[in-house]
């Protein structure tokens, strides 16, 4: 006696592996994207350095833009965050920017 074919959701590892795979694939491409703007905002020869709570931060070569994620040691915040930090006319602009799902503490 034959079975009618039936489309099944997958529920085999391989099937949910796949599905991890995909996440994580949009995921890349998105922080990718990001670290392309980050780049292309710095300009070329951007350098980058460690600072003393262990966080890298990336510095243009002409030393008036600065992206830093405080990630290690946010303080005196709560949560992680970054900087877009430049220089214009001598004073420096800074713009703190927090995940969409963390609170700006």
């Amino acid at each position: 006696m034959a079975q009618a074919a039936t489309a099944a959701k997958p529920t085999t590892t391989a099937g949910m592996q796949a599905g991890t795979v995909q996440v994580k694939s949009i995921a890349a491409n998105k922080v990718n994207r990001v670290a392309k703007d980050i780049k292309a905002w710095l300009g070329e020869d951007a350098r980058m350095i460690i600072n003393k709570k262990g966080d890298k931060v990336f510095i243009s070569k002409d030393g008036t833009r600065i992206f830093r994620a405080d990630i290690i040691q946010p303080k005196p915040h709560l949560n992680p965050h970054a900087h877009f930090e430049y220089n214009i006319g001598g004073k420096w602009i800074n713009h703190r920017i927090y995940p969409i799902d963390v609170l700006p503490f």
